[in-house]
């Protein structure tokens, strides 16, 4: 299945876009749709492979081919196979970081928030599960030394693993053994 995955990275096999139009790696303008639309939005550039990875997103047994766009570029593209067709589906950035061996990533909020995540397909859609919450808002009245700067607002942070609230010390600890996990293996596309 990677060889078939790889054909469509080498534009010598098409996909099919999250709009049910099939289409060549060569010829693909990127489609965003961000968690809170239901619209999908076209980029104007067509997409440049830079890097890719297998992972076994979805943890169906078969890898997806993750392939980034130029360093500093905003897209990724997942590539999914089933039931005998390839499905390609664009994120964003911002909804796709820090991809780990086990599947799972980053989505960011901004410097101090984000959600630790899972994927899973279902022919041309994707549903995101969050697992983990971290959303540190500062405390302004108490400055800290620690990397924030401020200790958190409890009113308005938002600590969550499994659904659960817990201490900023316990998602703390749960963030730094995450980031300890495996990273992708990317490999540069020429």
């Amino acid at each position: 299945d990677n060889n078939i995955l790889l054909s469509v990275l080498h534009s010598e096999k098409p996909f099919i876009t999250e709009k049910g139009q099939t289409v060549f790696l060569k010829d693909y303008k990127p489609l965003y749709k961000y968690p809170e639309d239901t619209d999908y939005y076209q980029s104007e550039n067509l997409f440049t492979p830079y890097e890719y990875a297998f992972v076994d997103l979805d943890k169906d047994g078969q890898n997806e081919l993750i392939i980034s766009e130029l360093p500093d570029a905003d897209t990724y593209l997942i590539l999914h196979k089933s039931n005998d067709k390839i499905y390609g589906y664009s994120l964003y950035v911002r909804w796709f970081q820090s991809l780990k061996s086990d599947g799972t990533f980053l989505s960011s909020g901004g410097a101090f928030s984000h959600d630790y995540n899972t994927i899973n397909f279902d022919e041309n859609k994707y549903n995101i599960s969050t697992f983990a919450t971290f959303d540190f808002v500062g405390d302004d009245k108490k400055p800290s030394s620690n990397k924030y700067g401020f200790d958190p607002d409890y009113e308005k942070s938002v600590f969550e693993i499994d659904g659960e609230k817990v201490s900023f010390e316990k998602i703390e600890e749960f963030a730094e053994e995450w980031d300890k996990r495996p990273n992708a293996e990317w490999i540069e596309f020429n």
